[in-house]
């Protein structure tokens, strides 16, 4: 699987989850999966700031972080 097609699934599978548990903000085509500190987030976010991060696991299921590191923001921010 090329690293396009897995950013692909992972956004897929954020955006479920995401919805699965009753958010009603739409994510917008800013989000995206990156690689940070050696570990894959994928951020859902729309024009106005993060809307959920989820951490893909070694084990493949994501889960979403209440609070992640503070690097991560900043390497977001560089995203957009």
């Amino acid at each position: 699987m090329n690293g396009v097609a897995s950013n692909i699934d992972l956004l897929s599978r954020a955006y479920a989850a995401y919805f699965r548990s009753g958010a009603v903000d739409l994510p917008s085509n800013g989000s995206d999966a990156i690689v940070f500190g050696g570990k894959t987030y994928v951020v859902l976010r729309n024009v106005h700031g993060i809307l959920a991060i989820y951490r893909l696991l070694k084990c493949g299921q994501l889960r979403r972080l209440r609070c992640y590191p503070a690097g991560l923001d900043r390497a977001v921010r560089a995203l957009a």
